[in-house]
């Protein structure tokens, strides 16, 4: 038993009481409104709430008397309740509101002793953006099979470099505090999520490769200086002296290590005489690159091929394989960022717990308008997935090599900003392949100081 001194203070921690919060909702679309009101509340504030039905078309957020009001412009118009697919999203528009944008209501914003009413409906505005409701069975596709980037309502609206989920909850949060919640929402920090799709694994192991690489120098590249580097690179490689321009793992691990950060590698796993077939994983020189990256304590996840994104069992196959090298594995990534809700998220929540394709292949921004991990929703089965997002926010392939250094650091740097702001992740993609072949080398001699600078807390 410990003696107190008669000095020694006696301090009782006296916590703050859990304030009740109830969620009232129009009664319909009853799985769509718990799972936005699921994410807002629980994912992304932390806090606990009560879900209740009323008769009225408005959302009502209530605390100790308090009231959050705002008009309920999309769920409470339907006349039929029934599963949402993209042809409900087709005609919807940005609307400014309170310094932010909305797709439903107007700008305003009433106040009152105990009452804040909103004229713009931020939850189902959420949703729309969350869910990635446009995309659900959606017709158009690109000549890859994925939903085309212009015809993204915030590309269309030219709001794809602005977080506006965060916008809306800094939006309640503020209604919150104005009417005097002291409840704390969950503690966040700006970060720095480095990943890495492994495409290629060396560019100079097999002849096939060699005469590629040679012949788009001449044929594509039309140089004939390029031509002499390549070949006395290779004979450097081939000799010993030199790394083949693909194997730089070691080189991306020490430049994370140095930032305090953990890097992923998303990993292939097709074999020989499959489309776009590049590498196999069960070579021992991949499986010993990937016990390196093991042991130093980064990540690994699959980077599933070519058709895998509308084909369950050829994800499956791949998935088998992946574990036979990381029997943990849990995250992915869809080669070209190919994914297609539904079929995409049906097969993937089967397979793996993280996925982080929604992004650009072209520009850069915030595709599903939030910069915070988040569960998708699964419109067939009305239902919130058990697949979380980490939205891809920027690829090294979708801004390009030709940019100019000075261009490439302030595109990075624009989305760090944003991203700074709201204490999220910020997911950006550089593939080990662009480091240091010719077209990508004035990039690589920067990156090291560029992760450097993304990396830094403020």
């Amino acid at each position: 038993m410990v003696e107190l001194s008669r000095r020694t203070p006696l301090v009782l921690a006296i916590e703050k009481p859990i304030v009740s919060i109830t969620v009232k909702a129009f009664k319909n679309f009853e799985p769509e409104r718990k799972y936005i009101l699921d994410v807002l509340f629980e994912e992304f504030y932390g806090l606990n709430y009560n879900l209740e039905w009323h008769d009225e078309a408005e959302w009502r957020i209530e605390f100790e008397g308090k009231n959050i009001i705002m008009p309920d412009l999309y769920f409470a118009q339907h006349k039929e309740d029934r599963s949402l697919n993209h042809s409900d999203a087709r005609d919807l528009q940005f609307r400014e509101s309170n310094g932010s944008h909305a797709l439903f209501g107007q700008d305003g914003i009433e106040k009152e002793e105990n009452s804040i009413r909103f004229k713009a409906d931020f939850i189902a505005s959420a949703f729309v953006l969350l869910s990635r409701l446009e995309e659900n069975e959606s017709p158009l596709d690109d000549r890859y099979g994925r939903f085309p980037i212009a015809n993204l309502l915030v590309k269309k609206a030219g709001l794809e470099k602005r977080p506006l989920v965060n916008e809306y909850l800094e939006l309640i949060w503020s209604a919150f505090q104005e009417l005097g919640f002291q409840q704390k929402r969950k503690k966040r920090n700006y970060s720095l999520n480095l990943t890495h799709d492994v495409d290629q694994f060396r560019r100079y192991d097999e002849a096939g490769k060699l005469i590629r690489a040679l012949g788009g120098d001449i044929i594509r590249r039309k140089s004939a200086s390029v031509f002499l580097k390549t070949i006395k690179r290779i004979l450097a490689v081939r000799a010993g002296n030199a790394k083949d321009p693909y194997d730089s793992f070691e080189f991306i691990m020490d430049v994370s290590e140095k930032n305090n950060l953990k890097s992923c590698f998303y990993f292939m796993c097709m074999e020989k005489g499959e489309f776009d077939w590049r590498y196999n994983i069960s070579d021992p020189k991949v499986q010993a690159e990937i016990d390196r990256i093991a042991e130093r304590g980064h990540r690994l996840g699959i980077h599933p091929g070519w058709n895998t994104f509308l084909d369950a069992d050829r994800m499956s196959e791949e998935m088998k394989r992946a574990r036979l090298a990381v029997p943990s594995l849990a995250d992915g990534r869809q080669h070209y960022l190919k994914f297609r809700f539904p079929e995409s998220l049906t097969s993937l929540e089967k397979e793996i717990e993280t996925d982080s394709s929604l992004g650009f292949d072209s520009g850069y921004g915030f595709r599903s308008s939030v910069c915070y991990p988040y569960s998708l929703y699964h419109f067939q089965e009305r239902r919130k997935s058990s697949l979380r997002e980490h939205p891809l926010i920027l690829m090294d392939t979708a801004l390009g090599f030709k940019m100019s250094t000075e261009e490439f650091k302030a595109a990075c740097l624009e989305m760090k900003n944003e991203v700074q702001k709201y204490n999220g992740e910020f997911v950006l993609l550089w593939h080990p392949n662009n480091l240091w072949v010719h077209e990508w080398q004035v990039h690589g001699d920067e990156y090291a100081a560029l992760i450097e600078e993304l990396s830094a807390k403020a």
